[in-house]
C-alpha cells in the first residue's frame, strides 16, 4: 500500500507541478473510498474527471462558433439523436417511468392471456 500512496502522490504532483494537486489528491482519495464502501462504481467518477474539461473546452468552443447559440446542438441529426438518447437514459431510469413500464408489461400479458 505505501507504494501505492507514493505512486499516486508522485503522479498528482507530476500532473500540474503544483502543491496544490496533492491538497486536491486527499479529499477526493477519501470520497472515492467512501463512494466505494457504500457501492458507488469509481470508473464514471475518473471518466467524468477526465473528460469534463474536454468537453467544457470543447462546448466552449461551439458556442463560440455558433455565436452564444444552442440551435446548432438541435439542428444536427447526430447531435439531436445523441441528445434524444441521453434524454432517453435520464427518463428511463426515473421511478415513475418504471412503474409505467410495469404497469403497461401487465397489461399486455393479461390480454394475450384473455386472446388464448
Amino acid at each position: 500500500m505505501p507504494i501505492v500512496l507514493v505512486l499516486c502522490v508522485i503522479g498528482s504532483y507530476a500532473l500540474g507541478t503544483k502543491v496544490f494537486n496533492l491538497y486536491l489528491m486527499v479529499p477526493i482519495g477519501i470520497l472515492a473510498y467512501f463512494m466505494q464502501s457504500m457501492g458507488y462504481p469509481i470508473a464514471p467518477l475518473v471518466i467524468g474527471v477526465i473528460l469534463g474539461p474536454m468537453a467544457d473546452e470543447n462546448l466552449r468552443r461551439a458556442l463560440m462558433v455558433s455565436q452564444g447559440s444552442f440551435l446548432p446542438f438541435f439542428t444536427r441529426p447526430v447531435a439531436l439523436i445523441l441528445l434524444v438518447i441521453i434524454v432517453w437514459m435520464f427518463v428511463s431510469q426515473m421511478p415513475f417511468f418504471k412503474r409505467f413500464m410495469a404497469w403497461l408489461k401487465g397489461q399486455t400479458f393479461k390480454k394475450a392471456l384473455k386472446k388464448s
